[in-house]
Protein backbone atom coordinates (compact mmCIF):
# COMPACT_ATOMS: atom_id res chain seq x y z
CA UNK A 1 0.00 0.00 0.00
CA UNK A 2 1.75 3.19 -1.42
CA UNK A 3 1.39 6.37 0.86
CA UNK A 4 0.98 4.11 4.31
CA UNK A 5 2.53 5.62 7.38
CA UNK A 6 3.64 3.68 10.10
CA UNK A 7 1.40 3.26 13.55
CA UNK A 8 2.44 3.48 16.77
CA UNK A 9 1.02 1.68 19.92
CA UNK A 10 2.00 1.48 23.76
CA UNK A 11 3.35 -1.91 24.65
CA UNK A 12 3.57 -2.17 28.93
CA UNK A 13 5.07 -5.08 30.70
CA UNK A 14 3.82 -6.06 34.39
CA UNK A 15 5.28 -8.15 36.86
CA UNK A 16 8.70 -8.79 37.71
CA UNK A 17 10.47 -8.56 34.22
CA UNK A 18 9.57 -4.97 34.04
CA UNK A 19 12.00 -4.21 36.94
CA UNK A 20 15.36 -6.09 34.30
CA UNK A 21 13.92 -3.84 31.43
CA UNK A 22 15.50 -0.18 30.73
CA UNK A 23 11.91 1.08 30.91
CA UNK A 24 8.77 -0.96 31.06
CA UNK A 25 6.54 1.31 28.77
CA UNK A 26 7.90 1.42 25.43
CA UNK A 27 6.28 3.20 22.39
CA UNK A 28 6.18 0.69 19.01
CA UNK A 29 6.28 1.80 15.93
CA UNK A 30 4.72 -0.45 13.34
CA UNK A 31 5.02 -0.14 9.38
CA UNK A 32 3.31 -3.59 8.14
CA UNK A 33 0.24 -5.82 9.55
CA UNK A 34 -1.26 -3.54 12.23
CA UNK A 35 -2.35 -6.64 14.52
CA UNK A 36 -0.57 -7.26 18.22
CA UNK A 37 1.47 -10.19 17.38
CA UNK A 38 3.51 -7.97 14.85
CA UNK A 39 3.51 -5.18 17.90
CA UNK A 40 5.07 -7.63 20.43
CA UNK A 41 7.22 -8.63 17.54
CA UNK A 42 8.88 -5.55 17.23
CA UNK A 43 8.81 -4.97 20.93
CA UNK A 44 11.22 -8.13 21.26
CA UNK A 45 13.26 -7.06 18.30
CA UNK A 46 14.00 -3.72 20.35
CA UNK A 47 14.36 -4.87 23.68
CA UNK A 48 16.78 -8.09 25.32
CA UNK A 49 15.79 -8.93 28.14
CA UNK A 50 12.50 -9.22 26.06
CA UNK A 51 14.36 -11.26 23.76
CA UNK A 52 15.88 -13.41 26.55
CA UNK A 53 12.52 -14.61 27.52
CA UNK A 54 10.45 -14.84 24.45
CA UNK A 55 11.87 -15.57 20.82
CA UNK A 56 8.75 -14.47 18.83
CA UNK A 57 4.64 -13.46 19.65
CA UNK A 58 3.68 -16.86 19.81
CA UNK A 59 5.59 -17.76 22.84
CA UNK A 60 4.79 -14.38 24.55
CA UNK A 61 1.30 -15.53 23.86
CA UNK A 62 1.84 -19.21 25.78
CA UNK A 63 3.08 -17.32 28.63
CA UNK A 64 1.29 -14.00 29.50
CA UNK A 65 -1.77 -12.71 29.57
CA UNK A 66 -2.20 -10.00 26.89
CA UNK A 67 -4.85 -7.21 27.06
CA UNK A 68 -5.15 -4.72 24.33
CA UNK A 69 -6.98 -1.83 25.06
CA UNK A 70 -7.99 -3.49 28.36
CA UNK A 71 -9.64 -6.70 26.78
CA UNK A 72 -8.14 -10.08 26.59
CA UNK A 73 -7.05 -11.03 23.69
CA UNK A 74 -8.07 -14.20 23.51
CA UNK A 75 -11.51 -13.02 23.11
CA UNK A 76 -10.37 -10.26 20.06
CA UNK A 77 -8.73 -12.78 17.84
CA UNK A 78 -5.30 -13.48 19.58
CA UNK A 79 -2.33 -12.31 18.25
CA UNK A 80 -4.02 -11.37 14.78
CA UNK A 81 -6.52 -8.71 16.75
CA UNK A 82 -6.07 -5.53 14.79
CA UNK A 83 -4.59 -2.28 16.10
CA UNK A 84 -4.79 1.09 15.53
CA UNK A 85 -2.73 4.02 16.06
CA UNK A 86 -2.78 5.26 19.89
CA UNK A 87 -3.93 1.82 21.06
CA UNK A 88 -2.11 0.07 24.21
CA UNK A 89 -0.93 -3.28 24.73
CA UNK A 90 -0.44 -4.56 28.30
CA UNK A 91 1.40 -7.93 29.05
CA UNK A 92 1.18 -9.73 32.33
CA UNK A 93 3.69 -12.67 31.88
CA UNK A 94 1.83 -15.73 34.10
CA UNK A 95 3.63 -16.82 37.10
CA UNK A 96 3.23 -20.22 38.28
CA UNK A 97 5.26 -22.65 40.38
CA UNK A 98 5.49 -26.19 40.21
Amino acid sequence: MAGCTALRVTVVIRGPLAGHMHKALVEVEIDGTANVGSALNKLIALDRVIEAAWKDADKLEQDALILCNDIDIGLTGGLSTGIREGDRIVVVPLVHGG
